[in-house]
C-alpha cells in the first residue's frame, strides 16, 4: 500500500512541477487481450445440489482445482498524457476490463452435477510514469505505475440433477482493487500529430470484494429468488465469522461468510493510436 501512495506522490509532482516548461499534451486510445499470469489455484464445489424427492445432499464423487486468473480477457480504453521533458512523461489511463470465464465442475454419486463459473468487469484507473527516448521515428518506453480497480465478480452456478436444473448468479463488489503496472512499448510516428504504438504491460493485482447478492435462482426454469429470506441472497465477506451453536438466526440480515482474494494478475499485448495536440 505504501508503495501505491508513493507512485501516486511522485506522479502528482511530476504534475504539478515545472509550470513554466512547454509541455506537450496527448491523448490515445487502445486496447488489446491479457493472459493470466501468476495464477492461483481454486477448488469449485458445491453444497446446494440435492435430490429433488429427499431433499438431501447428494454425495460428492470428483471435483477439479482450476487456475484462476480475472485479469484473462479483453480491455480497452484510453489515456491523457503530459510530455513534461523530451524524455520524462506522466499519464492517467482508464481500462475496462471484460475478463473471460473461468469454470469449474463437480460431480456427484448419482450422476448429478454442478457448474460454477467466474468472470469479471472491472473499470482499472493506471496513474503512471513515462520514460522514452526522443528519436525522429520509432521510441521505446517505459512505464510504471499503479492501478485502481472498481468493479464486480459474477459466479455463475449451472446444476443439474436425476429430474431437475438449477441457476444461480451471484454480483460480489464493494472495496477498492489496489496493484501496480509496469509496461515496455515502441512508438512509431506516423504525422506531426499522431503515433501508433504497440506494447507489452505487466499488471499485479488481486481484489477481494466487501458484499455479494444472490442476483438469479431459478429451478426447472421458474424464479425462486423471491423465496428467498435475505440471509440467502446477501452477503457480507469478512476476515473472521462466529456463531453460536444452537443460536437464533435472523434470515432478514445478510450472512457474514468468510472473504475471498481474487487474483487479477496478467500479462498483456496492447495497440493504439496516439494524438498529439
Amino acid at each position: 500500500m505504501n508503495s501505491i501512495k508513493n507512485i501516486i506522490l511522485i506522479l502528482f509532482i511530476c504534475f504539478m512541477a515545472n509550470k513554466a516548461a512547454a509541455q506537450k499534451m496527448y491523448f490515445n486510445i487502445n486496447g488489446g487481450y491479457s493472459f493470466m499470469s501468476n495464477s492461483s489455484t481454486f477448488r469449485f464445489n458445491n453444497d446446494k445440489v440435492f435430490d429433488s424427492n429427499t431433499q438431501i445432499a447428494v454425495g460428492l464423487s470428483s471435483n477439479e482445482n482450476v487456475k484462476l486468473s480475472l485479469g484473462k480477457g479483453l480491455n480497452f480504453g484510453g489515456t491523457i498524457g503530459y510530455q513534461f521533458h523530451k524524455n520524462i512523461g506522466a499519464e492517467i489511463g482508464i481500462n475496462y476490463l471484460i475478463s473471460d470465464k473461468t469454470t469449474g465442475s463437480s460431480k456427484y454419486i448419482d450422476g448429478s452435477n454442478y457448474n460454477t463459473s467466474l468472470s469479471t468487469k472491472m473499470f482499472q484507473i493506471k496513474p503512471t510514469v513515462v520514460l522514452s527516448t526522443d528519436f525522429e521515428k520509432i521510441n521505446p518506453y517505459v512505464k510504471i505505475g499503479a492501478i485502481i480497480g472498481l468493479g464486480k465478480i459474477y459466479m455463475e452456478g449451472f446444476g443439474l440433477d436425476v429430474t431437475d436444473t438449477y441457476y444461480d448468479k451471484t454480483e460480489m463488489n464493494g472495496g477498492i482493487a489496489m496493484g501496480v503496472t509496469a509496461s515496455f512499448g515502441l512508438n512509431y510516428n506516423i504525422h506531426k500529430n499522431f503515433d501508433i504504438f504497440s506494447e507489452a504491460s505487466l499488471n499485479a493485482l488481486n481484489y477481494t470484494p466487501k458484499k455479494g447478492t444472490l442476483t438469479a435462482y431459478t429451478e426447472n426454469g421458474i424464479d425462486k429468488l423471491p423465496t428467498i429470506p435475505v440471509r440467502g441472497k446477501e452477503y457480507v465477506y469478512v476476515d473472521t465469522t462466529s456463531y453460536t451453536s444452537g443460536g437464533p438466526i435472523d434470515d432478514s440480515k445478510p450472512r457474514e461468510t468468510m472473504s475471498t482474494k481474487y487474483p487479477f494478475s496478467s500479462i498483456g499485448i496492447n495497440i493504439g493510436i496516439r494524438y498529439k495536440l
